[in-house]
């Protein structure tokens, strides 16, 4: 749990938690070697699922950018000052 814990940056208790749950729900697979538990992914729709997931959220994330943007460049236009730090 310590690896995967410090990778994302939560609890061990959380991360347990939430493996708990996907391994009842037959997301994940755990297989133990002595005290350490490797999980895996059985079905590989659920990469298919997560990757159409993530498109859809860099696509909104996207849109929220040039909104952004556009807004702070009609800002920019009405204070006729410098535009305010980019959003990259």
């Amino acid at each position: 749990m310590g690896e995967l814990s410090e990778a994302i940056g939560i609890p061990g208790s959380a991360v347990s938690q939430q493996l708990a749950i996907l391994r009842g729900r037959g997301i994940v697979d755990a297989a133990r070697s002595g005290t350490t538990v490797r999980y895996s992914v059985p079905d590989p729709d659920v990469y298919a699922l997560l990757d159409a997931g993530r498109r859809i959220f860099y696509a909104r994330l996207s849109e929220s950018v040039d909104l952004l943007r556009m807004v702070q460049s009609e800002e920019a236009a009405l204070d006729g000052g410098p535009e305010a730090a980019p959003v990259r």
